[in-house]
């Protein structure tokens, strides 16, 4: 979360992969935003962290990671 400063603005940013469907869903639902699709970060990730899924929730390939973000005036 990050705050700005005088103005009162708040933001609250998150990551998720392609594949959360119920995640996007939800976040969406109250007001966040897709801001940024980061393409081939979970390919990557892998390279660290081999036990990331390559076939994630509804069967859907996991590749991208994606950015949302809420933002309210305080």
């Amino acid at each position: 979360m990050r705050a700005g400063g005088s103005q009162g603005l708040v933001r609250l940013s998150l990551p998720t992969t392609n594949d959360n469907t119920d995640a996007l869903r939800f976040y969406q639902r109250r007001g966040f935003r897709i801001v940024a699709v980061c393409p081939g970060t979970a390919d990557q990730a892998r390279v660290v962290k081999p036990q990331i899924p390559l076939v994630g929730q509804h069967g859907i390939e996991i590749y991208d990671e994606l950015e949302l973000e809420l933002s309210s005036m305080r």
